[in-house]
């Protein structure tokens, strides 16, 4: 039998006329047909222009009204309505790529296991204009462990997600407002393997409306309030639990402590100088450099802090260039190869 699991697309949105028809229109114009799309308005008050535009595609959708609660608490209300064996996340300012649900459905098909899957972004504005998208060589990658979301930075919209999963970590955490997708991924890559398909299959848009930059000092305090209560609910090892095993418990859990305080640096400073600071008293070594981190985060000094930012940067960007020419010498190679393969003489049997 066929595997033809029904997905239920869930769209979230408050007074979110401007872009939800695009948003809603990609939803409908999956290649998979098995789905449904779920509209959920967030008790808009935008005088019913977002209820009007969801009631436009009569049955096609189905919708839903509810007093504001925030995204965490119409996601929920979804949740509960969906009647799909797949969740996905669609913002009602985004864009699935047609093909989005169906080549996931096929990479679990063809995986057996699999419960969450997540892909590639490009970045629009809003206008639609891409101005901005990843660079990964074709392929898939298996993730385990909080500390991943940073590698990559996990963007909740392209998940497609088990209905299990959610029921075993206790749905959306309706008490962060702005950070609850960071936490939903978080208790993801936690408790499961998150495979990780590299095709770009979702456009995020960024524009100036978007909650990201109209709380952007609640996200930044709700995101600190949230890595402090994850590592005194869960430990250290929540974030890292892939550090080296040669490594004593100490050290594994300063060298941790550093990781995080390290991902954390730029946005949220208060806790990653509780994290450099943990590092330390767990290796007081010359040799950890959360002792330097941590001065430069201590001292205040702008300077400093600038002058570790540009380093990091520069790092980065060698990094990058790195594995690009590292891709190109890859392509070159199995072109070389090939063009080997044709000229080489055929067998007497033509082989």
């Amino acid at each position: 039998m066929a595997f033809n699991p029904k997905v239920s697309i869930i769209i979230p949105v408050y007074n979110g006329s401007n872009y939800m028809r695009e948003a809603i229109d990609s939803a409908l114009a999956q290649t998979y047909q098995n789905t449904e799309v779920i509209v959920v308005n967030d008790g808009s008050n935008d005088e019913g222009k977002t209820e009007a535009i969801a009631k436009s595609y009569g049955d096609k959708i189905r919708y839903f009204y509810k007093e504001n609660g925030g995204v965490a608490t119409a996601l929920n209300f979804g949740i509960q309505k969906m009647e799909g064996e797949y969740f996905s996340w669609l913002s009602h300012d985004d864009i699935f790529y047609p093909e989005k649900t169906e080549k996931q459905i096929d990479f679990i098909d063809d995986n057996p296991g699999v419960e969450i899957v997540f892909c590639n972004l490009e970045i629009i504005d809003g206008f639609g204009r891409i101005t901005s998208k990843p660079y990964y060589q074709e392929g898939h990658e298996k993730l385990r462990g909080a500390i991943r979301f940073w590698d990559l930075f996990i963007y909740a919209c392209t998940l497609l997600v088990h209905k299990s999963c959610l029921l075993k970590i206790g749905m959306i955490n309706e008490e962060y407002k702005t950070t609850q997708d960071v936490e939903f991924i978080l208790m993801l890559l936690h408790n499961y393997d998150v495979w990780h398909l590299k095709k770009i299959l979702v456009q995020r848009r960024d524009h100036q409306e978007s909650g990201y930059y109209r709380l952007n000092k609640t996200v930044l305090q709700e995101l600190e309030t949230l890595m402090f209560s994850l590592l005194n609910k869960y430990g250290i090892l929540f974030f890292y639990s892939e550090a080296p095993d040669m490594m004593d418990s100490n050290i594994k859990a300063a060298f941790t402590y550093q990781k995080i305080g390290d991902l954390n640096f730029e946005k949220i400073h208060n806790f990653s100088t509780y994290c450099y600071k943990k590092s330390i008293e767990l290796n007081p070594s010359l040799l950890n450099f959360s002792k330097y981190k941590y001065w430069i985060l201590s001292s205040n000094s702008s300077f400093a802090i600038t002058i570790y930012y540009q380093i990091k940067k520069i790092i980065q960007k060698i990094n990058d260039l790195f594995y690009r020419i590292i891709s190109v010498l890859h392509l070159i190679t199995q072109k070389i190869d090939f063009a080997k393969n044709r000229l080489l003489p055929k067998g007497k049997n033509g082989e």
